[in-house]
């Protein structure tokens, strides 16, 4: 009998999910985030009001938006607005209850590098930079970080996002209010110490341990007081809401899904929906032309960022 693998982003997702509740205002981006707040509305928190950067608010998307102001994403909105509306008039003023960024550098406080890695004039990459990333880590009331394909630092290469600054009071004595609450990641979950702003390993996946966890991490990491929990795993129906609303972004696209074959994953029974039957089947019938695929994209993207580097030096 077939059985369905867990990938580590679908659980990444749906721990994203368990963090958001009921009548909040979440700022929500593309990817991962907005799979997450659409399975919270469906199972955990059917009052969650979804903001989107480029306008939309109280959305019920029947799809993952394509960019912020994907206007197929806006069904069922109760407001249509612009930037000036989302960030000045809304986050900026105090209404965002939780917001959800992305890191690709994340030091012990949770402040969040999105700019470059390496010198700044310098660099030996590029990131995307900011946006509104430092609006929504500044103004919203919690802050969820997650991390798909970043790492943990001791020192950022450039702060793009105030986490807790240097810890303990240092970010109210900033002026700034919320700070973040958790950080989520491919393998494990992580919250902050309320005294001194520390992060903590609260809970693990099921397939990972703590020494596999504590690995990734450049300090001394702690552990949660009250020891380390395993994170539940969804139910079928609930990994079967992921991947009927966006298979793609759950699933990491292609090249992500084959890099993790030989992973180990944690196991569910199979459902009879074709959908999940066809993603396993066509991952494990063609497996060797699939990791050709992978080598090929992968010397394809070391070609363009050594062009990037040389541009940039």
């Amino acid at each position: 009998m077939k059985k369905i693998r867990i990938t580590p982003l679908e659980m990444l997702a749906y721990s994203l999910a368990r963090e958001l509740r009921d009548n909040e205002i979440a700022f929500v981006g593309q990817g991962h985030p907005i799979v997450a707040a659409c399975l919270a509305k469906k199972f955990f928190a059917p009052n969650l009001k979804i903001l989107m950067e480029g306008g939309m608010y109280g959305t019920e998307p029947y799809r993952p938006n394509w960019h912020i102001a994907d206007l197929t994403a806006s069904r069922g909105a109760r407001w249509l607005t612009d930037f000036a509306g989302v960030f000045l008039a809304t986050l900026s003023r105090g209404f965002v209850d939780v917001g959800i960024l992305g890191a690709s550098q994340l030091d012990k406080y949770g402040n969040i590098n999105t700019t470059v890695v390496g010198d700044y004039f310098q660099p030996t990459l590029r990131l995307p930079g900011s946006g509104g990333a430092h609006e929504v880590g500044a103004f919203s009331k919690r802050l969820l970080i997650t991390i798909a394909g970043g790492r943990f630092v001791n020192k950022l290469d450039y702060m793009t996002t105030p986490g807790w600054l240097e810890g303990g009071d240092s970010r109210e004595r900033a002026g700034l209010p919320g700070g973040p609450a958790a950080v989520i990641t491919k393998k494990a979950i992580f919250r902050f110490d309320p005294e001194t702003k520390e992060m903590y390993l609260d809970a693990r996946y099921p397939w990972v341990s703590v020494e596999e966890i504590k690995k990734d991490i450049p300090w001394d990491l702690k552990l949660a007081p009250d020891g380390v929990k395993v994170a539940p795993l969804p139910t079928d129906e609930q990994l079967r809401f992921m991947r009927e609303f966006s298979p793609l972004t759950a699933l990491r696209r292609d090249y992500y899904i084959m890099e993790k074959i030989t992973e180990k994953h944690w196991m569910l029974e199979p459902s009879d929906e074709p959908l999940i039957t066809r993603i396993i089947e066509i991952r494990d019938e063609d497996r060797e032309a699939i990791k050709k695929r992978i080598q090929l994209k992968r010397v394809a993207r070391g070609s363009f960022f050594k062009k990037e580097i040389e541009r940039w030096k």
